[in-house]
């Protein structure tokens, strides 16, 4: 059985994401074993497990159709454009998207068509800009984890460095959860002014760490899309629940006053997507080995790309209004938002 209690998350904000010891959950919890059952009961036994329950996901048949092929810890992004199916948000010209261009609307149309429709694997949702070829790609695994991380973040009061390069953008760095640096995320395009409404659509974002520096030639490939994975969306949000005047009290330069942010392109997760996920942390792919004429059980948790394949399955079950938490006419509320962080946590 695995039983290794390494950690995962290093930093003592982050530690509270570090799954629990497999052995201690099996022994602690009723083992239930899904063997021959779809994707889709098992999705909604999740989502009803008590807490005195772990879900064993046995035989290779079971990896999970959608990513079988997939054997990573993390996602790259690249696969959510080369292999992933996306929800789009719809095409606009800027003047439909000044009328008619709340973000958390459109992903609500969207996940609404999504439930009604034939289930097909999604892996988030895109958004397609009026002008300029790069798709914004939102995987909905990142998105909950990026909740979690700005969650931690403010609520441990971790200090984090925001400054204004110039107008319409804005620097943020993220401290890693597993090492001594920091991610800076250059924002581009942000949703500050009275054409919110559209600006958002054009939102970007430039990341790098010290780790990139030594990444081998081939893991910096180009990708079209900007994906906003977990450490983008958590720089957003950190951005936009910031005291104005922290960067001018840092550089002591009025002009770097914070503007508010006017929309929230990145509602937080309800209540069941919480609960989903936190189910999620005791189900574990179980694989027996043969040693010496005896057979073991292998337990590991389940890869981010398999939690996405349920969370597929689940988001299509339950339908728009049970995946997110929506503002009036989505805006960014900083007292929501930081609401939502203390739900999140607890």
């Amino acid at each position: 059985m695995d039983q290794r209690k390494r950690k995962i998350f290093k930093k003592d904000w982050a530690d509270r994401f570090n799954p629990r010891w497999i052995l201690d959950v099996v022994k602690e919890t009723d083992g239930k074993v899904a063997r021959g059952a779809n994707i889709h009961d098992i999705a909604d036994f999740i989502s009803g497990m008590e807490q005195n329950q772990h879900l064993d996901i046995v035989g290779e048949e079971m990896l999970l159709p959608e990513v079988y092929r997939l054997n990573l810890n993390e996602m790259d992004p690249a696969y959510f454009w080369h292999d992933g199916q996306l929800l789009n948000l719809g095409r606009f010209t800027k003047e439909e998207l000044l009328v008619k261009g709340n973000p958390q609307q459109m992903i609500h149309d969207a996940f609404r068509k999504f439930s009604r429709a034939e289930y097909e694997y999604k892996i988030g949702y895109t958004v397609e800009p009026y002008y300029g070829d790069s798709n914004i790609v939102v995987p909905t695994v990142h998105q909950k984890i990026g909740w979690d991380i700005a969650a931690a973040l403010t609520l441990d009061d971790v200090k984090v460095k925001i400054l204004n390069p110039r107008p319409g953008s804005s620097s943020v760095e993220i401290p890693s959860r597993r090492w001594n640096y920091s991610y800076t995320v250059q924002f581009h395009n942000l949703p500050i002014g009275p054409e919110a409404y559209s600006d958002w659509q054009l939102l970007s974002h430039e990341t790098h760490s010290p780790a990139s520096i030594r990444a081998p030639i081939t893991n910096r490939k180009k990708i079209k899309p900007t994906v906003f994975q977990h450490t983008q969306i958590a720089a957003y949000l950190l951005r936009g629940v910031a005291d104005p005047m922290a960067a001018v009290e840092r550089t002591r330069k009025p002009w770097q006053v914070l503007e508010d942010l006017v929309l929230l392109p990145f509602p937080p997760p309800s209540d069941e997507m919480v609960s989903f996920f936190n189910n999620m942390q005791r189900v574990y792919k179980l694989e027996r080995t043969k040693e010496s004429g005896k057979i073991y059980n292998n337990r590991r948790q389940l890869f981010l790309a398999e939690q996405q394949a349920l969370l597929s399955v689940w988001m299509h079950h339950v339908g728009p209004d049970k995946i997110f938490d929506y503002t009036p006419d989505g805006k960014f509320d900083r007292a929501f938002v930081r609401n939502a962080f203390d739900r999140i946590l607890n």
